[in-house]
């Protein structure tokens, strides 16, 4: 088994993916199930670890750049870094498992939450007037 940890960068620093190759074949049957498709610290003798970066990542980076897309579509953040977990299949297709860190861009985060408490404010002003024209057309009455 073999885990990608892919570290993507909204800047021109180019992004790296850290290979866990497990050295347990499925079939041996001397291990036991943990050792065989678990990756943990305290086995890191039945682990190889290497670094990929270019062509060979291309797949994975143009996933990584497609949900920082996505986030920024619908929820206006802008991601500076990513780290996202793939495997990949027996057809060769990386399944994205985990994302175990990210951060955002921290003016774009300050600028949403200004809009937020804005949006809030406008919303209690709506409110407000809409209390005294409901009491004000009880008056006529």
């Amino acid at each position: 088994m073999q885990l990608y940890r892919l570290f993507y960068y909204s800047s021109r620093r180019a992004p790296i993916v850290t290979t866990l190759v497990k050295k347990v074949k499925f079939n041996e049957i001397h291990y036991s199930s943990e050792e065989k498709f678990l990756i943990g610290s305290r086995q890191l003798e039945l682990v190889n670890t290497f670094i990929q970066s270019g062509k060979s990542i291309e797949r994975m980076q143009k996933e990584a750049k497609k949900l920082c897309n996505l986030l920024s579509l619908i929820y206006g953040f802008r991601i500076n870094e990513l780290v996202l977990d793939f495997i990949r299949d027996e057809n060769d297709i990386y399944w994205l498992i985990n994302i175990p860190y990210f951060t955002l861009e921290q003016s774009n985060y300050n600028i949403k939450k200004l809009e937020h408490q804005k949006l809030i404010q406008n919303q209690a002003i709506t409110l407000e007037l809409l209390r005294q024209q409901a009491s004000d057309s009880s008056n006529f009455l």
